[in-house]
């Protein structure tokens, strides 16, 4: 496998609002009794990403290992092809750090927006409902392209839900 290195993180949000993903949050680290993490850095705004004219001093500021883009869709727009989709690409590289982006599907299990996002990606992990069970979900997680060696096998991941709660509890 590869080396895990711990670093900070900076979600981007594109979907939500800061008081849910800080709720969402606080209910993850209650459950893993790890407290609130400090090295977890939130940015949301409504312009589009690619105008961002902050983002990468603060990136390369607070030494950010991982981001989190959520969603490609929101972020950038579902229509991008040709040389607008390589600027997007571009701009992603140029944050000089690893970007996972999360890139919805349609409900017939389709990428919205052009298939190139795929090629450009260095690895892809395709994430589907496998089971509802009761106040829990079973998550599949597939990785289906890996440009660094074989692909990694499937894993399972339970998630309990508090009763009437929408967020995910352990």
């Amino acid at each position: 496998g590869f080396k895990t290195v711990k670093s900070n993180v900076l979600y981007i949000d594109k979907e939500l609002v800061s008081n849910q993903h800080a709720s969402r949050l606080k209910s993850i680290a209650n459950n893993f009794n790890t407290g609130k993490p400090n090295n977890i850095f939130y940015y949301r705004d409504d312009k589009p990403l690619i105008e961002s004219t902050v983002l990468h001093e603060f990136i390369k500021s607070n030494q950010i290992g991982l981001v989190i883009l959520d969603s490609f869709g929101f972020a950038f727009g579902d229509k991008l092809s040709g040389k607008k989709l390589d600027k997007v690409f571009e701009f992603l590289n140029g944050l000089n750090t690893t970007v996972y982006i999360v890139d919805h599907k349609t409900k017939m299990g389709k990428l919205t927006g052009s298939e190139r996002k795929r090629d450009y990606a260095r690895s892809v992990i395709d994430v589907t409902l496998d089971e509802k069970q009761g106040n829990s979900i079973i998550m599949n997680f597939d990785q289906s392209k890996h440009n660094f060696g074989e692909l990694q096998d499937n894993i399972k991941v339970k998630m309990a839900f508090a009763p009437n709660q929408k967020n995910p509890t352990s």
